[in-house]
């Protein structure tokens, strides 16, 4: 019995890549007390606030669908955000260049980000992040195009326009 939980436990060893375990960031969410103190990588786009606290900048990183195929440009729907708290090392943040989070005409930087995952740190009352000790950059920051509604627009205006015409020409008359 030992020979098979020794081969088994080999196996897996084996089996396991060397490095942080790449998760996405839903996995993480539905049992996120099973990877404490674990190094993780995971993928998403950085979005809602930089928040610089000394040493240290606080982002949100969603790793959801939209992350990649944000509605805008045609995605499709697919659910809820789904992001996490990340904690990076100011120094390294600043010189990565990111410019501003994603947000509603902005798509943040896409990063791949490996670190240590905190479930409920005591050090930091009870606060469940990702400790970050790595990230690449996958996309950069990219401006939604914010474009007019045309097909909506100009048969508003004409509308308008008849509507005001019997008034304009009462006037003009008179």
């Amino acid at each position: 019995m030992k020979r098979i939980a020794l081969l088994v436990a080999l196996t897996l060893g084996l089996a396991v890549p060397a490095g942080a375990a790449e998760i996405e960031v839903s996995e993480l969410l539905v049992a996120p007390e099973s990877f404490d103190g674990l190094e993780i990588t995971v993928r998403g786009e950085l979005v809602g606030d930089f928040m610089r606290r000394g040493e240290v900048v606080w982002v949100q990183v969603n790793g959801d669908p939209y992350a990649t195929e944000p509605l805008h440009t045609g995605g499709p729907l697919a659910g809820t955000n789904q992001g996490i708290a990340a904690r990076f090392d100011a120094a390294a943040f600043d010189a990565a260049g990111f410019e501003e989070p994603g947000g509603y005409r902005v798509s943040g930087a896409v990063v791949e980000v490996t670190g240590v995952w905190r479930h409920h740190d005591p050090d930091r009352s009870g606060e469940s992040y990702l400790d970050v000790v790595d990230f690449i950059v996958l996309e950069r920051e990219r401006r939604s195009p914010e474009k007019l509604p045309w097909e909506i627009l100009v048969p508003g205006l004409v509308l308008v326009a008849i509507g005001l015409a019997p008034r304009a020409i009462e006037r003009l008359r008179g």
